[in-house]
Order: structure tokens, then sequence, then C-alpha cells
């Protein structure tokens, strides 16, 4: 049996990953309960819009939570065994692939984004909100897989701080603010074009952190 020093010092090095990442996960809902009241401004229609158009993003996003989920323990495994050529190669492929990904998505909503909106909803309202959302939003797709991508890896590089600093600098830093001033000069477009713009800036950020720090433990 382990001795409850080793306990402690197995307990604490899961939670030096574990709380930043529990805290991350509460920061991405808690932002975008602040989009609604923003949106709410513009109407029931607007904010029904947002719910279902999102609910639609969300299907497509998968794709990028899968990969970042599988990245992981790869990057885990291989570091373990200072395989760090296969960690280089797994990196460029899956930044190539939210790029491919987020580009056949763009193509795809361009395309579909009309019958999509009255598939779902049968109000010309909404369904004119959520056209003009799938019509910026899925610009930002490509690069919020990179920043998903990059936050994973961090937390198996040990340094969850770092990626749940990027989490709270996409929502808080960059989206909300943007997103504020947005609505006040733009509308509902300026508040969806700040996702795309929060999700560059971050992303760019992300992926030069990740750069670092991996660059400097291989």
């Amino acid at each position: 049996r382990p001795t409850l020093k080793e306990v402690t010092d197995s307990w604490r090095e899961i939670l030096h990953v574990g709380l930043p990442t529990a805290a991350s996960n509460i920061i991405l809902p808690a932002g975008f309960g602040i989009i609604i009241d923003f949106t709410s401004d513009y109407g029931e229609a607007a904010v029904a819009a947002l719910g279902a158009a999102s609910r639609i993003e969300s299907l497509v996003m998968t794709v990028f939570m899968a990969l970042a989920a599988v990245l992981s323990p790869f990057i885990g495994q291989n570091w373990g065994a200072m395989k760090f050529e296969r960690i280089d190669k797994a990196f460029k492929i899956a930044i190539t692939f939210c790029f491919i990904w987020g580009a056949i998505m763009i193509g795809f909503f361009e395309l579909f984004k009309e019958p999509i909106s009255w598939f779902v909803k049968s109000d010309p309202a909404v369904v004119e909100v959520m056209v003009l959302y799938l019509s910026i939003t899925p610009f930002a797709m490509a690069f919020r897989g990179m920043l998903m991508i990059s936050t994973s890896a961090l937390n198996v590089l040990k340094r969850p701080l770092e990626s749940a600093a990027l989490t709270i600098s996409y929502m808080f830093v960059f989206f909300v603010p943007f997103a504020y001033f947005g609505s006040k000069y733009y509308g509902l477009v300026g508040i969806f074009t700040s996702l795309v713009i929060g999700a560059v800036i971050t992303a760019i950020m992300g992926y030069f952190t990740l750069y670092y720090r991996y660059n400097k433990i291989k």
C-alpha cells in the first residue's frame, strides 16, 4: 500500500491539472451567459436564434473536441517514451486538419445555412438571426479547434495554469469585451464577429505558448 505522503503527493499532482481544467469548463458557459444577455437586447427571437444556432455549431465542434481528447493521451504516451518526432507529426496533422475541417464547414454553412435554419425553426425572425450567425461564426471554427488542441496539450505538459489563462483570455479578455462594444456599434453583427476575433487572437496566443513550452521541454 502507498504511504500517506505518496497518496497526498499523487492527489496534489492530479489536482494541479484537474482544478484549473475544471475552472476552465465553468468559465465558458458563464461567459456565454453574458453573451446571451447582450443578445437579449435585440428581442426574444435573437436569443432563440442564438441558442439554436450555437447548438448546430456545437455538433460541428465535437469533431475538434474528439481530436483534442485523443491527442492528449497520445502526447502523454510519446512524451513518456521520449518519441518527440511522433508528437511533432501529430501536432502538424492536427493543426492542418483544423483548417481543412474549418474550411469545409465554412463552405457547408454558406450553402445550407438557410435550409438548416428553416428546418430547426419556422419563425422568420429567428431564422434571420440564425442565418446571420451561421454566416459569420464558421470563420472561427478552425481557430477554436486550434485553441482546444493547445489547451489540452498544455494540460498534458503540466502547464494547466497557462491552459486556463488562455480559456479565460478567450472569453473575458477578448470575446465578452469585444461583444459588448460590438453590440453598441454594430448590433448582432458586432456580437457574432467578436467570437471570430477572440478565437483568432487566442488561438495564435495558444499556438505560440504551446510551441514555446513544448520545445523547452523537448
